[in-house]
């Protein structure tokens, strides 16, 4: 394989230097007589959530909005000083609305972080009755299952009599207790049938 010989591009003459016309420079913008904040999307995610995907505007009306809600807790909770001593049922109205306007201010912020709504708790209601239709052996795990609920909340009750969680505890083992007589009862009735 044969090299070739390196040789250089030609040179280009050398262009004549003519004046060239100043730049035209832009007016100065007039600063906003209010600041503004500025609102910054990145791509890094957080939480799963591209905050990317949450516009600037939207972003900006929650900024807007987490401000006035900060901002109206904060004269709220300096009305509780107005109050008398005495005045609890005031001061509870004023606690709550304080307490509603922070849930607010905290779901905006979250939304404003992630990029998405909070999502809701919804606790699903404890089983009072029992199902009917089930076969013996479904009956027969739900016993199983109820009793292990029943001796978790038995536990608990003996390790930590005075928490205040154990009125509901108790109120739980009652709920229990008649969930686990109403399936023997029904697994009775389906041997027996």
């Amino acid at each position: 394989m044969q090299q070739r010989p390196l040789t250089r591009p030609p040179k280009m003459p050398k262009a004549t230097k003519q004046a060239t016309p100043p730049a035209k420079q832009k007016p100065a913008r007039p600063k906003p007589a209010t600041t503004t904040r500025r609102i910054t999307t990145t791509t890094k995610k957080k939480h799963g959530v591209n905050p990317a995907t949450v516009t600037a505007d939207r972003k900006e009306r929650l900024a807007v909005e987490s401000d006035r809600l900060n901002t109206q807790a904060a004269l709220l909770s300096n009305t509780l000083a107005d109050f008398a001593p005495g005045d609890l049922a005031g001061r509870k109205a004023v606690v709550d609305e304080l307490t509603t306007i922070r849930a607010n201010w905290k779901a905006v912020r979250h939304e404003i972080e992630t990029g998405e709504a909070p999502k809701q708790a919804t606790d699903a209601p404890k089983p009072t009755e029992i199902r009917l239709g089930m076969s013996e052996a479904q009956v027969k795990a739900e016993i199983q299952k109820n009793q292990v609920n029943l001796s978790k909340l038995r536990r608990k009750l003996e390790d930590k009599p005075g928490d205040k969680k154990a009125g509901a505890w108790e109120a739980d083992v009652a709920r229990l207790t008649a969930l686990i007589n109403d399936y023997r009862a029904e697994l009775v009735r389906i041997q027996y049938e």
